[in-house]
């Protein structure tokens, strides 16, 4: 995780402004808006989980029958989020919002 450049604590990847999920970050302490300089690694990320993840809602037969497609993109898009955000709120990724 990374630290606030304002205040200098740490910045949980589920404090967001949900206006604008998931590149902008509300610090808890000063609560100052931090916004993620670049955002490639969560695109890419999200891009290539849309194309593992619907594939296998469609084809397995045993998510069909016992509705578990969304239970199964929800869990799994929390666990890949929070997997993704230590890269993603490493220091130098983050900046002040103006």
């Amino acid at each position: 995780m990374s630290n606030c450049p304002n205040c200098r604590n740490k910045v949980n990847p589920f404090d967001l402004s949900l206006w604008a999920f998931p590149l902008y970050f509300r610090c808890p302490n000063c609560k100052i808006r931090l916004r993620v300089i670049n955002s490639k690694l969560f695109w890419v990320t999200f891009c290539l989980y849309i194309l593992i993840v619907i594939p296998m809602i469609t084809y397995i037969p045993i998510i069909q029958e016992y509705n578990l497609g969304i239970i199964l993109t929800v869990c799994g898009s929390l666990v890949i989020y929070q997997k993704i955000s230590s890269y993603m709120l490493r220091k130098e990724n983050l900046a002040l919002y103006e």
